[in-house]
């Protein structure tokens, strides 16, 4: 997120995170579908052959290729390069004199210290982080629902059950072209002509209140009765309420953490996979052990679109007082 913020100019930075958001969806969908192919028709080593080959070219190409972006890298690199051809020491940049005299505490504090400083004492940061550490967590968790639902109950093959995740695929990219199209035609007019960054939270007022919805219709309509047409298809919607709040969120911490865009993307990032990691390991017990036989997954799925009908009121609370906890906040703009 912060190498997007370097190489794409304000103005345009919600299009290059939408886009950057996407794939961080279709991959982990896009995974099981693979992994079941490779399973049912090689066996079940060779999803982590096929693994080790996309990880392994992804490697070697982002080693020798990736680009650096920050500015202030780039110029110092610059600087240095002058002064060896010229041998001129006066060659030099503004964060070359601000790092001269920091000592290795002061670099571990900016490197490691500063995204857990503002993830915890910024109120607005840490309910957005939270928010988007539970749709990362449900997510993940249905990782472990999905063979609940559709081999449990539907007698699905692991590539049908694979292609069950489709749902969430549509759902993201739906998403993200409704968001595009809000962004160009409603905000950013708006944003350019100088509204405040809790004006995006509208957004969210449309987008929140589907991921309780989505939910309880997961919950109750995978069952034997129900058509298994209709769990996905609340799948999908779920990634169309929670794809729009992650770019809200992190179109909001963009907009008013610019200097630290960095440590704000990182400690976020760290919440959320966190979460996302955790949740897999309890959450079949938690659907099996709430559940019952003819609705496997429906209790767990209530309880949580309980708690996503609470977060409902981070954006309701934040488009009120957003700019108030900005104000009196020493890393916001």
């Amino acid at each position: 997120g912060a190498s997007i913020g370097d190489v794409v100019s304000m103005n345009n930075l919600s299009y290059g995170l939408a886009l950057w958001s996407v794939s961080a969806v279709l991959g982990p969908v896009f995974g099981p579908l693979l992994g079941s192919i490779f399973a049912q028709v090689l066996g079940w080593r060779w999803t982590f052959w096929a693994l080790s080959w996309i990880s392994g070219l992804a490697f070697i190409v982002l080693l020798f290729l990736l680009p650096e972006t920050s500015e202030a890298t780039i110029l110092q690199r610059r600087a240095r390069r002058l002064r060896l051809l010229t041998g001129d020491n006066r060659y030099t940049t503004k964060a070359e004199q601000e790092y001269a005299n920091f000592t290795l505490r002061e670099f571990a504090y900016e490197s490691f210290v500063r995204p857990f400083v503002i993830t915890f004492t910024e109120p607005g940061v840490f309910f957005l982080n939270s928010y988007t550490a539970l749709i990362y967590a449900v997510m993940y968790s249905w990782f472990e629902a999905f063979p609940l639902v559709f081999v449990g109950i539907h007698h699905f093959n692991l590539i049908q059950t694979g292609l069950s995740y489709f749902g969430i695929m549509i759902g993201a990219t739906v998403a993200a072209i409704a968001f595009c199209s809000a962004m160009y035609f409603y905000l950013a007019p708006r944003l350019q002509r100088g509204a405040p960054p809790e004006t995006i939270f509208r957004i969210a007022l449309f987008a929140a209140p589907i991921l309780p919805v989505s939910l309880l219709m997961f919950g109750w309509s995978s069952t034997a009765s129900v058509h298994w047409i209709v769990p996905i298809i609340a799948s999908g919607l779920f990634l169309l309420g929670g794809y729009t709040v992650f770019q809200v969120v992190f179109n909001y911490l963009g907009m008013s953490y610019p200097r630290f865009l960095a440590s704000v993307f990182a400690g976020n990032d760290l919440f959320r996979s966190c979460f996302a990691a955790a949740f897999p390991l309890y959450a079949k017990a938690m659907f099996v052990n709430l559940g019952g036989e003819r609705f496997p997954v429906a209790w767990g799925s209530t309880l949580l679109a309980g708690i996503a009908l609470l977060m409902v009121l981070i954006p309701v609370v934040l488009l009120i007082l957003g700019h108030r906890l900005r104000s009196g906040s020493k890393y916001a703009n």
